[in-house]
């Protein structure tokens, strides 16, 4: 079965996979949009986004004008939808990491639901797990004690 067909089954872990193998045979927006697009549905936000982007650049790239504002359209309606973090802690030369994977201190895009974040000195840590709604930004002060 094809991507497209998966898709408009509502099977999207199984079309992100069937998209997956068609964009490693032959890499065009049109996939990546593809892509995008389960991404979206399975709430996979910050990553849709970033495949969005490639996306329209690689269409104008290619000079394919109506699928660059397509997805540019597409791209309007799933970016705001991103939660933000604003981390900060103390001390401020901390490692924090959102969901394991490191951050720095600031704005990070983060998918909508329960994240765990992390501040760590080297030899102690506070954790802190925080829920966002789409679209929601929460300041967040991790301060080790």
């Amino acid at each position: 079965m094809d991507g497209i067909k998966l898709y408009e089954e509502a099977d999207f872990e199984g079309a992100l996979s069937k998209f997956g193998e068609a964009l490693a045979l032959r890499d065009t927006p049109q996939i990546r949009f593809n892509i995008a697009r389960c991404l979206d549905k399975l709430g996979r936000l910050v990553a849709a986004t970033n495949e969005l982007k490639r996306a329209r650049a690689d269409a104008a790239a290619i000079n394919n004008a109506s699928l660059e504002t397509t997805i540019a359209e597409y791209l309007a309606k799933v970016e705001p939808r991103v939660a933000h973090l604003v981390l900060s802690a103390k001390p401020a030369n901390a490692t924090l990491k959102v969901d394991g994977v490191g951050v720095a201190a600031g704005n990070v895009a983060v998918d909508p639901g329960k994240r765990t974040v992390v501040a760590t000195d080297g030899k102690k840590a506070v954790t802190n797990v925080v829920t966002l709604k789409e679209g929601e930004t929460k300041k967040l002060a991790l301060i080790i004690p």
